[in-house]
């Protein structure tokens, strides 16, 4: 076990960074992974003792925050740090098996980098709610295709149609923009419906962008309800490339089921 206040001083060249016990464990005691769980307490002892001395300060999560001054408000290191926060808790919990999906990935294609209080990202494997801190959280959900290709979990598939981006210096599995869109369409809250002002703003800017093939291979494995609800928006919007393009998918790759019933 490595002197304490050699570790202290290894932190301390740490400042500014979000850590976890991993993190620790790699410079107290390296072999810590590979230790029975009741072998383990020296180093959880040395992290207590680190928090005691507030040369660590705890985050939700098991994440801590190695502080650059004494007098640091733990509030906004989170809010100006969220990016980091997120890229660090989605590296330990899922690595790169992930992307940004729903709203917060259409907004971040429309540059808005801003922090959701519930930050949505589609995985590999089972549902995980995380709690980044008291007013900000991270759902991790498995992503499956609709009952007509029978509830199969899709994300190696959709995994192709995503793009990395950097957000304040991370980089973070986005989502492509057909993606973002059908996923957004989906109603995931019955009292507020879906953010059809989102959605519209989104079509006003880029829907000149949208790949059609993209489209109807999505809708081919999921996504007839969003596809028929874009169908309705790019109506209403007089936007006739989207209207006919939602047209000719839903016929070809949909099966031509219309879920309202009306072309």
């Amino acid at each position: 076990m490595m002197d304490f206040n050699k570790i202290v001083n290894k932190l301390w060249k740490m400042k500014g960074e979000f850590i976890d016990i991993d993190d620790i464990s790699d410079i107290v005691d390296p072999d810590f992974r590979k230790k029975p769980l009741d072998k383990r307490s020296p180093t959880y002892k040395i992290l207590y003792r680190l928090k005691g001395n507030d040369i660590l300060i705890p985050i939700k999560q098991g994440l801590y925050y190695i502080p650059e001054s004494e007098d640091m408000d733990i509030g906004w290191i989170i809010e100006d740090s969220y990016w980091k926060i997120v890229k660090k808790m989605l590296s330990r919990e899922v690595w790169w098996e992930y992307f940004i999906s729903g709203n917060k990935a259409l907004e971040i294609l429309m540059k808005d980098y801003s922090a959701p209080k519930k930050l949505l990202v589609s995985g590999q494997d089972a549902t995980k709610n995380l709690q980044i801190s008291d007013t900000y959280s991270l759902s991790i959900r498995p992503i499956t295709s609709g009952k007509k290709t029978g509830n199969k979990n899709v994300y190696p598939l959709f995994k192709r149609y995503t793009d990395l981006l950097e957000i304040d210096g991370q980089k973070l599995r986005i989502a492509c923009p057909e993606l973002a869109l059908l996923d957004t369409l989906l109603l995931r809250d019955a009292d507020n419906g879906i953010d059809r002002y989102l959605i519209e703003k989104f079509l006003k800017r880029s829907s000149r962008i949208l790949r059609r093939d993209v489209l109807g291979k999505l809708v081919s494995m999921k996504y007839i309800t969003a596809i028929n609800r874009l169908r309705s928006i790019a109506k209403d919007m007089e936007n006739i490339q989207v209207y006919e393009m939602c047209i000719d998918i839903i016929k070809q790759e949909g099966g031509g089921c219309f879920v309202s019933g009306k072309k």
